[in-house]
């Protein structure tokens, strides 16, 4: 089966505490809260959310407009937005990158890694794919724990690899390969 057909089965996966599914409109107020928040965005390509208008263009533009391989992270317990997760396959290298960004209320409680554990398990489970990786500023550390918490390694720096919000940043790659995770998981 194509690996696009699978992730467009895969919108709704639950975890113990989680509800990953698909980012709808009527999150612009919950995804604002965050993403105004310049202590979420400091480290990602996202510009700080100025209203929630803006916020809900955006959910327009990025996550409903082509929504294969993007989740909206909910809490069971809050019933609530409080992050996302993507994963944006690379086809011709049967590989894929994760990116994430949560709610800073929520940080530390494991949500990422809880959520990245399962898009790991369907990307090497039912992608088949080969690769995962994932990059961090090496400004932010808290980042790669969570890289490192679901199994990845840190292969290496990349020094100033992306020009972002008007500033050089070094990305810190961390990848896990389908026979770690088989030999973790199998």
């Amino acid at each position: 089966m194509e690996k696009q057909t699978i992730l467009a089965e895969k919108q709704i996966i639950k975890t113990k505490r989680l509800l990953l599914r698909p980012v709808r409109l009527d999150d612009a107020k919950d995804m604002y809260e965050y993403t105004s928040n310049p202590d979420v965005v400091r480290y990602t390509t996202m510009t700080t959310a100025t209203s929630v208008k803006q916020t809900y263009d955006g959910i327009a533009e990025f996550f409903i407009a082509n929504p294969v391989g993007k989740w909206g992270i909910e809490s069971l317990a809050e019933e609530r937005l409080i992050g996302t997760i993507d994963l944006r396959l690379d086809s011709n290298n049967n590989a894929a990158e994760i990116g994430y960004a949560l709610n800073e209320k929520f940080w530390g409680n494991g949500f990422m890694p809880e959520a990245a554990s399962v898009v790991l398990k369907l990307g090497f489970e039912e992608l088949k794919l080969h690769r995962i990786y994932a990059v961090h500023d090496i400004d932010n550390p808290n980042s790669g724990r969570v890289m490192k918490k679901i199994g990845m390694q840190k292969e290496g720096v990349l020094r100033e690899a992306a020009y972002i919000k008007n500033r050089y940043i070094n990305h810190c790659v961390h990848s896990i390969l389908s026979t770690e995770y088989f030999g973790k998981n199998g």
